[in-house]
């Protein structure tokens, strides 16, 4: 019987007769399935592998007929495991797997340089049921090492980017400040403080400045070019004010604060950043290394490369809001939907307003503000199967969220 392979990782053509010597026909059978199966296509018999993250010793038998007789042949082969998978077909992040590790990494590109993010889980398999039990251990640092999630150096870094998150602002409102104090100011100005490339056009600049709101739509750019150079000017103090009003109310200071009052408050706000550091970082090891469940799966692309993936199981014994995932009512536009993202803290979605909000200590009630600083109050039911009644106040709505599982990334 001319069959020699020892692996099969993609789809093979199994013979069906022996060549040169008419009236023979062999036939296949996998003892398992699962593993490798037997199919027919257009009168031709295929070994398909169903590849995982082990090694799959599976038997093949040929049995040949010849003649009225019969005889059998055991074939050993081995469908080996996949150790590296794209996060999605095309995309440009990438899962490797060990015995017990899962590496994720990701390019993207940041200020005209690519950066790769990465994160490092421990993990047992449940190969029968395709489940992994999985927590984080590891991230990528800026500088391609990879550091232990809690460990001091994670801290400083964590620490780092607070502070160079609270630089950048700082800047930003100086620079502000500054353009505020001129006498005239250009577009150029203007789209130096809002971190856009020289390279940009006046236009891109007016046109990106019109999508964030601050330029009204129905003035045009072709309008614009015809202002005199007072009258820009004066166009473009609007936005620098309308951007003050909105840092004025962010920080809930009254409306005629001066640029000195906000620095303050952005200086207090700086503070109580960094005193909050501590709790947070500590609660996001935690959250880390709390271990979950997920089911996997793998796909191939047909050129021998697959993508995986992967969502946490709603876990019966973890209360509601300490799943990992989130909740909605299933209309695929998320109409009304609960986002989990720094316990206490959660948003609601509803009437197609986003509200910001906590949760209170048994999350069965959560109180939240919309962007206009309308209240909304929920009140929250657990039926412990992966679904949440949902009642909110003051009205006689009353809605069920079912559970989806965050991805392993």
């Amino acid at each position: 019987i001319p069959f020699t392979a020892k692996t099969i990782n993609d789809r093979r053509r199994l013979p069906s007769e022996i060549a040169g010597a008419p009236g023979t026909q062999i036939t296949w059978t996998s003892n398992k399935e699962e593993s490798l199966s037997r199919e027919e296509d257009g009168g031709e018999i295929w070994a398909v592998p169903h590849r995982d993250l082990r090694d799959l010793p599976v038997q093949l038998t040929a049995t040949l007929a010849y003649n009225g007789q019969t005889a059998s042949k055991v074939f050993d082969v081995t469908v080996e495991r996949i150790t590296e998978a794209k996060y999605r077909n095309g995309s440009n992040a990438t899962y490797t797997f060990t015995d017990s590790t899962i590496t994720f990494t990701a390019t993207r590109q940041s200020q005209g340089k690519a950066h790769t993010d990465g994160i490092r889980w421990a993990y047992t398999l449940d190969p029968a049921q395709r489940r992994i039990t999985a927590h984080q251990t590891h991230i990528l640092s800026e500088d391609g090492r990879w550091i232990t999630i809690g460990s001091a150096e994670h801290k400083q870094q964590e620490m780092a980017r607070v502070e160079d998150g609270i630089a950048v602002e700082r800047k930003f409102i100086n620079a502000l400040k500054t353009l505020s104090e001129k006498t005239s100011v250009t577009l150029r100005d203007l789209g130096q403080v809002f971190g856009f490339e020289p390279s940009e056009s006046e236009e891109y600049i007016y046109q990106a400045m019109q999508k964030r709101g601050y330029i009204p739509s129905e003035q045009k750019y072709e309008d614009f070019q015809k202002l005199s150079d007072a009258e820009k000017s004066a166009v473009i103090q609007e936005v620098v004010s309308s951007h003050k009003k909105g840092i004025i109310e962010h920080y809930g200071l009254s409306a005629d604060a001066d640029w000195a009052a906000i620095l303050d408050a952005f200086n207090a706000d700086a503070a109580q950043q960094k005193k909050s550091y501590e709790n947070e970082f500590q609660a996001f090891v935690s959250e880390a290394k709390t271990p979950y469940v997920y089911t996997y799966s793998f796909d191939e692309d047909g050129a021998g490369s697959y993508s995986c993936t992967t969502q946490a199981v709603h876990d019966s014994t973890k209360k509601w809001f300490e799943q990992a995932g989130w909740y909605s009512d299933n209309s695929g536009s998320y109409e009304v939907a609960f986002n989990l993202y720094n316990l206490p803290n959660a948003g609601f979605r509803y009437n197609n307003q986003g509200y910001n909000g906590t949760l209170n200590g048994d999350g069965t009630e959560f109180k939240g503000k919309n962007s206009d600083g309308e209240e909304i109050t929920c009140n929250i039911t657990d039926k412990k199967d992966g679904t949440l009644s949902v009642a909110v106040a003051g009205t006689s709505e009353t809605y069920t969220l079912a559970f989806s599982g965050y991805s392993l990334r």
